[in-house]
């Protein structure tokens, strides 16, 4: 080894080639797993050159009802939640649904939760409403 280093050329190379293969191999796993798996709402690893699903804008309305019956309340979301939780949450994302539905639980007397969307497409077709809910306790 005249330059000194503990590894030929030759072998040097094939590590550089081994690791370019390999984030190749990494960037189009991860996209290709979400499609696999039936793509969803959230598209932070998705291919989305050509998806409007971003540009569907949609409206969500939160709901608790008391423990003993009684009227669903309507809750505030600007008052309860960061606009951060907010933006998530109007985008479908499952696990911020999740949590904001949990934390309402904790709040008092509640029994169960009801998360609604109401959306329309880039197109101007309004889709059927969503719900997802949570029996506390």
């Amino acid at each position: 080894m005249a330059d000194g280093s503990w590894l030929g050329g030759a072998t040097r190379r094939r590590i550089a080639n081994l690791a370019v293969v390999a984030w190749l191999a990494v960037q189009l796993a991860v996209p290709a797993l979400y499609y696999l798996r039936g793509g969803g709402p959230d598209e932070r690893f998705a291919w989305r050159m050509y998806s409007t699903h971003r540009l569907t804008r949609c409206g969500v309305a939160l709901n608790d009802y008391p423990e003993g019956g009684g009227k669903s309340r309507s809750v505030e979301l600007n008052r309860a939640y960061q606009r951060a939780w907010i933006s998530l949450l109007s985008r479908g994302q499952p696990r911020v649904a999740d949590a904001v539905m949990e934390d309402q639980c904790r709040r008092g007397d509640v029994a169960r939760v009801r998360v609604r969307w109401r959306c329309v497409t880039p197109d101007g077709e309004a889709q059927a409403a969503v719900y997802a809910s949570k029996v506390c306790g």
